[in-house]
């Protein structure tokens, strides 16, 4: 390009015999009059920096990158000593993100030219990047005990909100246990949290059969033997609603899913809504679902899970009628609500020996579960593997927890053993969310149709079921709840019915949790037959 290069200030400027004035961005300025932007300078109208020989001073953390040839200078305006313009970069070039190691186009193919606002200083220039830049361009806390650190302090702030009655209403439909998942999730994706890190998998591997333990040794399992028929019949049968409808709806809507291995993501979700989020995680252990495919099975979850309790919610105003309509026995109901209303609350405050206790004996049963699961066979076929060594160990961990459970072991639960059980699976979820991939939530419309589809059917066993043995609403809501809710919503819709069954549905859901283990792998291997 024939030019006279010159200093101006601290600028250095080509004056180029050919000039192209920027019709768009120039129309976008002219309806702003009071604004004497960069074009309306009569000194620099025509002027076209061209500043291939200088490197680009970008903002802190984003790397420092050379311009193609190409890169122009479009217009510009003096503002308290430094020159502002807007870069041109030719669409034809290929532009890194300037925030990504990647390789990585800053340039939509849509895009030609894209103008990015920037700012001259002494010979270099400080670029706005691009929106998808506007993140972290490493991750801020990367360090494994910073990580956890961090996904506590959010479970604190989390559940310590949750305290106020102003916030009664967000956490109402969406309890602690969602945001444990998205809030990890949006850390990720505004870079403040790596995709990726080793401590995930350490959560994964050690948490999870650490709850599990603490949750089971804890159960009351002749509590829920007490419950009667009733109780127990209607949540086998929306198990089974579950069960059945996991591989009806994966045959229809498989072959239209692009991930090849969509099916553990359901498979994952069977988990979910046979006994609630532990099982999830252990079926999600069990067949070895990516994150990428776990990611919008998680937003079903909560769309069609969470949407689903609201509905139960709603309709317990109507629960007299439903009753009469269906010609319930309302006696079995009528004897358990007044034995709850004669229980006591046992619990005691933790002492030093209850902590060492429980976090002892929970360490070494995970342990020694994954130790002698590593030992044992896989099962299953080449495309499907039904149990796998975590598979073992998780269930070594849940048996063994429950052959506990009959032994003084089980009044850990009056120092609050399953609250340390809680805590420590909703600190495992924190790091599922924070490996969940936003950008799978494109791919939801199809899944929760599918998810929708698969709800209706677990309706219908249930409806069929109340119809069969005159159950009265409130077993069938919560029966339903304790399978697709598990422990955490099963109590919150037993409250909403009758305030002193609250306990009930506490009782249905640990139910589920132990009926989960062994109903999600069937259901899973199911889900596996159709796809292969």
């Amino acid at each position: 390009m024939p030019a006279e290069i010159g200093d101006r200030g601290t600028c250095a400027f080509v004056r180029s015999a050919r000039t192209q004035p920027v019709r768009s961005l120039g129309r976008v300025l002219q309806r702003r009059p009071r604004s004497r932007g960069f074009l309306h300078r009569p000194a620099f109208r025509h002027a076209k920096l061209f500043l291939a020989h200088k490197p680009l001073r970008l903002r802190p953390r984003i790397k420092q990158l050379h311009p193609p040839p190409q890169t122009q200078i479009i217009g510009s305006s003096l503002r308290g000593g430094s020159l502002w313009g807007v870069a041109n970069f030719s669409s034809s070039i290929p532009m890194p993100h300037a925030s990504c190691s990647s390789q990585t186009l800053c340039l939509p193919s849509a895009v030609d030219p894209l103008l990015t606002l920037c700012q001259i200083v002494g010979g270099f220039v400080t670029v706005s990047p691009c929106l998808s830049c506007l993140v972290f361009a490493s991750p801020l806390v990367s360090e494994p005990m910073a990580i956890i650190a961090l996904f506590s302090a959010i479970l604190g702030i989390v559940f310590w909100l949750d305290s106020f009655e102003v916030f009664e209403p967000a956490f109402k439909y969406l309890p602690p246990v969602i945001w444990a998942y998205f809030v990890p999730m949006l850390c990720t994706t505004v870079g403040l949290t790596p995709a990726e890190s080793p401590v995930y998998d350490w959560m994964s591997a050690y948490l999870l059969p650490f709850s599990l333990f603490l949750l089971m040794v804890t159960v009351d399992l002749k509590a829920i033997l007490r419950l009667g028929p009733m109780a127990l019949f209607m949540m086998c049968a929306g198990t089974l609603g579950i069960i059945v409808g996991g591989p009806v709806v994966f045959a229809l809507f498989g072959p239209f899913f692009e991930d090849p291995v969509a099916w553990k993501g359901f498979a994952a979700l069977s988990g979910s809504w046979i006994g609630g989020t532990a099982n999830m995680v252990a079926m999600k252990q069990s067949f070895g679902t990516p994150d990428s495919t776990l990611g919008p099975l998680l937003v079903v979850d909560v769309v069609a899970g969470y949407g689903w309790m609201g509905v139960l919610i709603f309709l317990s105003a109507y629960q007299a009628h439903f009753d009469d309509w269906i010609q319930a026995d309302t006696s079995a109901m009528d004897r358990l609500n007044e034995k709850m209303k004669n229980m006591e609350d046992q619990l005691r405050p933790v002492t030093l020996r209850d902590l060492a206790l429980m976090i002892g004996l929970a360490l070494a049963a995970t342990v020694a579960a994954k130790t002698i699961g590593a030992t044992m066979p896989e099962i299953g076929t080449a495309d499907a593997t039904v149990i796998s060594t975590d598979t073992w160990a998780i269930l070594l961990v849940v048996t063994g927890g429950l052959l506990l459970s009959f032994t003084p072991l089980q009044e850990m639960e009056n120092a609050g053993a399953s609250r340390l059980g809680y805590f420590a699976l909703y600190l495992l979820l924190t790091s599922i969310g924070a490996k969940a991939d936003l950008a799978a939530v494109l791919d939801v419309p199809l899944y929760l149709l599918a998810g929708v589809l698969w709800i209706l059917i677990h309706i219908a066993f249930l409806l069929a079921a109340a119809r069969m043995v005159k159950a009265p609403l409130f077993f069938v809501a919560t029966g339903s709840m304790a399978n697709v809710g598990g422990a955490a919503s099963a109590p919150i819709v037993a409250g909403v019915y009758l305030p002193a069954m609250a306990p009930v549905g506490l009782l249905m859901g640990v139910a589920g949790y132990i009926l989960g283990i062994y109903a999600a792998l069937g259901c899973g291997w199911l889900i596996g037959l159709v796809a292969v």
